[in-house]
């Protein structure tokens, strides 16, 4: 059974069509790269699936239940997100942060339970931010900070998780950190991820399907060698480049035309 199906899905920001019939199955335990231009609608597919905006039909549809007539607690007990930013308001320690993530999971006024503090534990040992469980959240460094988003979304126990660029602000090493513990994660739970990244390279190494968008709808949609050539990285991206197999991982990698051999 898919865990998330779109079925032509449209959008419209006034009259700029955004998403325009965009059709997709992400079935549980596969990671999904959604790749494209400035533009191309990615950001705006992940708001879609998570009900933050209105599609025009009632078009996706979360572990068999249409998201338009799922209340948004019932979607966060199957719906995870790490967004593009996260501003801190409060001043949480850590732990009460990612404690935060139960919440879906209690009725109103409940108190968490010693289960829901083993599942936090559990999250935040995975994540490597456990010694971090007292500090407050506005002292963590932006890697440190990252972590403890993907450990609260983790303890909300999703069916699908989303990532909106979760990487863009942080350092290569970061960066490959936090992609890692996604993966092992997705592979333990049987997870659903799909994450909007815009470095090819590290998508094509750390994702099992690629979904190339272009003008709101999937261009390419399988396997990194069958989406990442240097045909599509034109047609899609207008890039002259050349398409190798990385030695460590057997993936496609892009390297562009610079200087001279760019076409401008």
């Amino acid at each position: 059974m898919s865990s998330l199906r779109i079925r032509n899905l449209s959008f419209h920001y006034g009259d700029q069509r955004v998403l325009d019939g965009f059709t997709a199955t992400l079935h549980p335990g596969k990671f999904y790269c959604v790749l494209g231009p400035n533009g191309s609608g990615k950001t705006t597919l992940l708001k879609n699936i998570q009900k933050l905006l209105a599609p025009k039909k009632e078009a996706v549809y979360l572990c068999g239940k249409d998201v338009s007539e799922t209340s948004i607690k019932e979607l966060a007990k199957v719906l995870a997100t790490v967004p593009q930013e996260t501003s801190m308001t409060f001043d949480f320690s850590v732990l009460d942060y990612v404690l935060t993530g139960r919440a879906p999971h209690l009725e109103r006024f409940q108190r968490e339970s010693q289960g829901d503090y083993e599942a936090a534990k559990e999250a935040m040992e995975h994540t490597g931010i456990w010694p971090y469980q007292q500090k407050s959240v506005r002292a963590l460094s932006g890697g440190e900070l990252q972590r403890v988003i993907i450990a609260r979304a983790m303890v909300q126990d999703p069916r699908v998780l989303l990532l909106d660029e979760p990487i863009s602000h942080l350092d290569l090493y970061h960066q490959i950190h936090v992609l890692e513990l996604v993966k092992q994660y997705s592979r333990k739970k049987n997870l659903t991820v799909v994450a909007v990244l815009h470095d090819i390279n590290l998508a094509s190494a750390y994702g099992d399907e690629m979904l190339l968008l272009k003008d709101g709808k999937v261009f390419l949609q399988g396997e990194p060698h069958a989406v990442i050539h240097e045909q599509s990285m034109q047609q899609v991206y207008g890039m002259d480049c050349l398409v190798l197999e990385n030695p460590l991982t057997g993936k496609p990698h892009i390297i562009p035309h610079t200087g001279e051999r760019r076409k401008i």
